[in-house]
């Protein structure tokens, strides 16, 4: 992963693993000080795993935009759906799951742009590009599905009014 945008944003994704620490989170794999040898000068944060993530810490109410992965233990698939469809985000949600009826409930309950199964990022390919949904989303489309096909198709709306030949009124049906 290269450097994040700014400064202020490496100042930021930082603060926010500090505050999963002070909140009780267990940082597993800590990129907070990494150092990039031979890279040019930029605004470094390396890969971060925090567990224990609890839906009151600051942390899994946050859009991160960094390298940090949020470990949240569910009770079931119910639990788990319900934490994520009460984010005000919706940019991607995965599940990993040997279930076929679990990955398909999932999918069709779960409120995000991307969804994936058993894949740790929801849009893994280059060609698959941004989408997401509620405070997640910028733009006026999103690029993927339907809206794709929307975008790349033309419309016509057609009005019309029947007359009956004999006595000029309205066709009614």
């Amino acid at each position: 992963m290269g450097p994040l945008i700014t400064a202020a944003h490496r100042d930021r994704v930082v603060g926010l693993v500090g505050t999963a620490e002070s909140e009780g989170a267990k940082v597993v794999a800590d990129g907070r000080a990494v150092k990039v040898a031979g890279a040019p000068a930029g605004f470094y944060v390396g890969a971060t795993v925090i567990d224990n993530v609890q839906a009151d810490m600051t942390l899994a109410r946050e859009e991160v935009f960094g390298p940090v992965l949020n470990v949240m233990r569910m009770d079931g698939l119910d639990a788990a759906i319900e934490q994520a469809n009460r984010s005000s985000y919706g940019n991607g949600a995965a599940i990993f799951t040997r279930s076929g009826a679990a990955a398909r409930e999932f999918k069709h309950r779960v409120k995000a742009g991307m969804v994936g199964i058993n894949v740790g990022v929801p849009a893994t390919m280059a060609m698959f590009p941004f989408t997401g949904w509620d405070d997640s989303f910028f733009g006026d489309l999103h690029i993927q599905g339907r809206e794709a096909v929307q975008f790349y198709t033309q419309t016509k709306v057609v009005t019309t009014r029947w007359l009956e030949e004999e006595s000029g009124d309205v066709w009614k049906k």
